[in-house]
């Protein structure tokens, strides 16, 4: 058993309507989480021999835990020499697995977090506890939708982050004012987007949206779209919206759809570069 505190930062997702399912939906689900992970390993290391071959980059891959209809990704802040960026690597790695997930028909919601945990590992179990989980756990509950949203802890971290990129002297300026061009740098990885809520978690009056950086997921359905691969991502969330035993999640479909719709729309989107 290794008990000890890191600082780094936490994505935790949790599948919709899992609580609904018999017994062997259930069976399923666990066949798929599993698999989920497995394709997100082979991708990872694709994308590993891509990032030092071309970059000269160590992609910095997550650590995987799972308990019951939920999962958690997360990377120490600590990086090894020559790492690529964890944070802006975070948001690729989460829109991977929300492709991967919704191709087995388990849709996601979540929110990274970053901060110190407490991290324990033992060969028949991990444990991870702190503040830093409880802010993501709590922020994933509050939107009405499939993604993935950056809780404020990591707000803050991307936005100083973006500052030193711009090279701007984060004193002089206030927290939300930095390179426009950088932030539109990095859009086709996380952009700002006023994500629909929860009416009754939502504690701001009649608000129903508020603007969050989000994992920009759709930049990589588009992407394949183009490059003629990829998966039948919006297709398989109209067929779920448009199900009669979806009902009670038919916002959160409807949502997600027009998330993909005005990231199209709005031009953030970019065809890879050959």
């Amino acid at each position: 058993m290794t008990i000890k505190t890191e600082n780094g930062l936490l994505v935790f997702l949790d599948a919709l309507g899992v609580s609904n399912y018999n017994q062997d939906q259930c069976v399923d689900f666990i066949e798929k989480k599993y698999k989920i992970r497995d394709d997100l390993k082979f991708i990872l290391e694709k994308w590993g021999i891509h990032f030092e071959k071309e970059l000269g980059e160590t992609l910095l891959k997550p650590e995987i835990a799972s308990f019951q209809d939920s999962i958690i990704l997360w990377w120490p802040s600590t990086q090894e020499e020559n790492s690529s960026d964890f944070l802006l690597g975070a948001g690729n790695v989460v829109s991977a697995f929300i492709h991967l997930a919704i191709n087995e028909r388990i849709f996601f919601r979540g929110a990274m977090s970053f901060g110190e945990y407490v991290y324990d590992e033992s060969p028949s179990n991990v444990t991870i506890l702190g503040q830093t989980l409880v802010e993501a756990r709590n922020y994933h509950d509050v939107t009405e939708w499939i993604g993935v949203i950056q809780a404020p802890s990591v707000e803050r971290e991307y936005i100083k982050h973006l500052k030193n990129i711009a090279g701007v002297d984060s004193k002089k300026l206030n927290a939300k004012i930095y390179s426009y061009d950088v932030m539109k740098k990095f859009e086709t990885i996380f952009t700002p987007y006023d994500v629909p809520l929860r009416k009754e978690l939502n504690e701001i009056g009649s608000l129903t949206k508020k603007k969050f950086f989000v994992v920009s997921w759709p930049q990589l359905t588009y992407q394949n779209e183009a490059d003629g691969e990829g998966l039948p991502i919006l297709d398989i969330l109209l067929e779920e919206s448009q199900s009669p035993k979806n009902v009670q999640y038919k916002s959160k479909y409807d949502n997600t759809l027009d998330f993909a719709e005005w990231y199209r729309s709005s031009g953030k989107f970019y065809p890879r570069q050959k």
